[in-house]
């Protein structure tokens, strides 16, 4: 049923696509005819009570601008770079248009294309940033309404017969004497602030749909904030995705996914899948891997080795002792020919054989598993940061609960998406946050461990049931994720499986930099 649901939706909306590259001037012509209806029924005359209201938003809108610029992160990041633009950019244009008190539509465009940049095209995650951008958009869409007035250009019969005339586009419409009136006074409204600034934003409007549309279903963009597909992908680098391909087929072993993660349920993730439902998965032919190459360490001075025993050499920037053991991956104990690179064993994978829960499994929670956390000191900074110690785990350094024993401890039967899997906060003394909680499942029918599935602690109620010994079954199937740079990703190793319906789209080519442009 999905799939005839998203073959009707497709077929619409590339009929939409086809007949407005096809046809971009009857879609405008059509829009016109709306905003004319629009421009019929409101009268242009400037009002002083509008006036008033206008200006007390116009002070509203400076002083959010100004309060954001200087609330706002502008620390110099390669990451957030397009931000920081964004940020000046939009303060500048922001207080010049609100100062002005006219052709508020650039404001609202200006912020419209931040957002629509920020968002998709260099996955920007930062909230106070977009709350910003929207109120400045909401406040010039009223401004443009309490500002309107007429235009002061003086149309008559000659200059819209001549107009009309020299537009090549609109030669052969008929003008008539019965309708030339009329036609001069949609001319004038359409000429009027408020006609002029709602065709803008109407053209506006139209081009983020069509961007959301193509982002979202079609071809979507994404940039790499992380090493943890290195070398198949680096930082920064730029990416297509196919959002198309999983509405009518399944994942597949080797497929390299743009999905969102289940910890926090806000980021988008680029990883290999290593393993899809219904398989087991374990790491054998261990070796020890040398991590020395210098690439190992980022920009700022800090090892991209993460959860081995590494230190690191900040003026040389050099890991002076990096190593792991790593080995193949073996999908129904046979070696995965495909995935041709070596695996670490962190997290929960370990020795274990693990098992992936397909659609139609049941399920039930078999232990809630608790690990130490607690503050790390940066060298750098010389600032205690919060640290979850999964060499710990790997060590032993860990232990079970009973959901009831995990229930009283917590003191409370609901916001588990805040606790469970929370690896940012920490609390001294508080039975909450001061350790990371995870738990590990049982699939009926089934002896091999089974990882965590983090979308239950989204619905507390489900989670409660789950808690209390009840059993579910599965109506979708999971999936492994793993970065290519094993030593350096978060991923089902550590936050357990991946849903079929957050796995997004799959990885096309490389567009960016062009010296690496090419296929995945």
């Amino acid at each position: 049923m999905n799939i005839l649901l998203w073959g009707i939706f497709y077929l619409v909306t590339a009929v939409f696509l086809v007949y407005f590259f096809f046809k971009e001037k009857e879609v405008i012509d059509f829009i016109r005819v709306k905003e004319d209806l629009l421009l019929n029924k409101i009268s242009l005359e400037e009002n002083e009570k509008n006036l008033k209201t206008g200006n007390i938003i116009t002070v509203a809108g400076l002083i959010v601008t100004v309060i954001f610029f200087f609330i706002s992160d502008r620390t110099p990041d390669a990451n957030v770079g397009i931000k920081i633009i964004g940020v000046y950019a939009m303060f500048i244009l922001n207080t010049v248009f609100f100062l002005l008190r006219a052709q508020h539509e650039w404001i609202f465009m200006g912020n419209i294309v931040m957002l629509i940049l920020g968002r998709l095209m260099f996955n920007i995650m930062d909230v106070k940033f977009y709350i910003f951008l929207v109120i400045n958009a909401v406040l010039a869409v009223i401004l443009i309404f309490l500002f309107r007035r007429p235009t002061k250009e003086e149309i008559t019969e000659r200059t819209l017969l001549e107009e009309i005339k020299e537009d090549k586009k609109n030669a052969d419409k008929k003008i008539t004497i019965e309708n030339l009136e009329e036609k001069i006074d949609i001319e004038k409204k359409r000429r009027s602030s408020f006609g002029k600034a709602l065709h803008r934003v109407d053209m506006s409007v139209m081009a983020v749909v069509l961007v959301l549309l193509i982002q979202t279903f079609y071809i979507g963009n994404y940039v790499i904030p992380t090493g943890s597909m290195e070398e198949t992908i680096k930082i920064k680098d730029r990416v297509f995705a196919n959002m198309v391909k999983y509405k009518f087929t399944s994942p597949k072993v080797n497929d390299i996914v743009a999905f969102k993660e289940p910890m926090t349920n806000k980021l988008m993730f680029t990883k290999r899948l290593v393993g899809v439902a219904g398989q087991t998965l374990q790491i054998k032919d261990v070796q020890e891997m040398n991590l020395t190459d210098p690439s190992t360490v980022d920009e700022a001075g800090n090892t991209r080795v993460s959860n081995v025993d590494a230190t690191v050499d900040r003026k040389s920037k050099k890991v002076r002792v990096s190593s792991v053991e790593a080995g193949n991956i073996y999908l129904d104990d046979e070696k995965a020919e495909k995935l041709n690179r070596p695996y670490t064993k962190d997290g929960f994978l370990l020795d274990s054989k693990i098992y992936i829960p397909k659609k139609g499994d049941k399920v039930k929670i078999d232990k809630i598993v608790i690990i130490p956390k607690g503050k790390e000191l940066d060298e750098e900074t010389d600032n205690f940061v919060t640290g979850t110690y999964w060499s710990g785990f790997a060590k032993g350094t860990y232990k079970f609960l009973t959901p009831e024993e995990f229930l009283a401890r917590i003191g409370t039967d609901k916001g588990f998406k805040d606790i469970v899997g929370n690896e940012d906060r920490y609390e001294e003394g508080n039975p909450k946050y001061d350790v990371y909680y995870t738990f590990f499942l049982k699939v009926e029918g089934r002896d091999e461990l089974v990882l965590p599935i983090m979308d239950f602690k989204y619905d507390d109620a489900l989670f409660l049931k789950l808690l209390k010994g009840e059993t579910l079954t599965l109506d979708k199937n999971y999936y492994i994720a793993m970065g290519d740079n094993t030593t350096n990703s978060l991923d089902s190793r550590f936050f357990g499986y991946v849903a079929e319906d957050r796995i997004k789209g799959k990885l096309l080519l490389r567009w960016w930099p062009l010296n690496r442009l090419g296929l995945i």
